[in-house]
């Protein structure tokens, strides 16, 4: 905008020069003022360039570094989200056998003498061992007269893509007598809390 501006002012300057300066006496100031206009256009152009904003490579590369951080956040959160998603299988079968161990209660008094085949592992659904349409496989823990623990395991091999790389557990603390139960997760290598 700068230059178009400049330029227009020397132009017309040069036109009226040149109207009122016809002798040949004159064409001096004619050239010199044709180098005035042409020098004040290429030092118009000139400033526009250096003032122009640009981005400098260490911002660029600021801006990148940030963009990684992000992306790799997210994406821990994203496979976070997921595998919470897949522990959806394990929780409803563990609830199914959870109610059939409830049933077995009522039937027997008892959850001492309760067997995997009572709550439906190894039945289809509930896999007694990883197989490729399943996420996870599923144990009795511990059976006690008032008290039984089911597990799901989070398959690391042979389950169903994708596998885990770390495994984990879910389980159920269930107490018939009462109609209460405890449920969490568990990595399986240290038992700390896993956040599924």
């Amino acid at each position: 905008m700068a230059a178009k501006a400049v330029f227009s002012q020397h132009r017309s300057n040069f036109l009226d020069a040149h109207k009122k300066q016809s002798n040949p006496a004159t064409n001096k100031h004619s050239a010199k003022l044709v180098i005035s206009i042409m020098s004040g256009i290429i030092n118009c152009m000139n400033c526009k360039l250096i003032n122009e904003k640009a981005f400098t490579l260490l911002e660029l590369i600021i801006v990148i570094i940030i963009i990684g951080i992000l992306a790799t956040v997210g994406l821990s959160q994203y496979n976070t989200t997921i595998e919470k998603g897949r522990s959806g299988e394990g929780k409803a079968n563990l609830g199914t056998m959870r109610k059939l161990a409830y049933e077995y209660y009522l039937r027997y008094g008892t959850v001492a003498t309760i067997t995997s085949s009572d709550v439906g592992i190894g039945s289809s659904g509930v896999p007694s061992s990883c197989s490729s349409p399943y996420y996870f496989y599923y144990t009795i823990n511990d059976a006690q007269p008032a008290f039984v623990q089911f597990m799901a395991y989070r398959c690391t091999t042979g389950g169903k893509s994708p596998q885990a790389s770390r495994q984990y557990r879910i389980y159920f603390n269930i107490n018939p007598s009462t109609q209460s139960f405890v449920t969490g997760s568990q990595w399986t290598d240290d038992s700390s809390t896993a956040p599924y």
